[in-house]
């Protein structure tokens, strides 16, 4: 994977925070990173690196490493979960605030 992938997670203002995925940082597996956002921070059209986040703004991260495997049942349980998500009544068409933003 040359790129990384990031998405704002700003649905819910108290879970507020940013998920990158990357791979190759050890050889072979899929490396997930999350950035926890104080929920007093605006994160509109924000990324992960902005200098309007201080780091009093972090409140938690997590790094894990999968394997290929591992990646693909996320993966497979995140699409089956987003479809169910979609389903319910209500629910936003548009993802309900959540924006990705490549190349960042």
């Amino acid at each position: 994977m040359a790129d990384r992938f990031r998405v704002r997670c700003d649905a819910v203002k108290y879970r507020q925070g940013f998920i990158e995925v990357v791979g190759q940082i050890h050889p072979g597996l899929v490396n997930v990173e999350t950035w926890q956002v104080s929920m007093e921070a605006d994160l509109s059209g924000l990324n992960v690196e902005s200098d309007r986040l201080t780091d009093a703004d972090f409140v938690a991260n997590t790094e894990l490493e999968l394997t290929p495997a591992q990646a693909r049942a996320l993966a497979a349980a995140l699409v089956a979960t987003a479809e169910a998500a979609e389903a319910e009544p209500g629910a936003a068409a548009d993802g309900g605030g959540r924006s990705a933003f490549p190349g960042s």
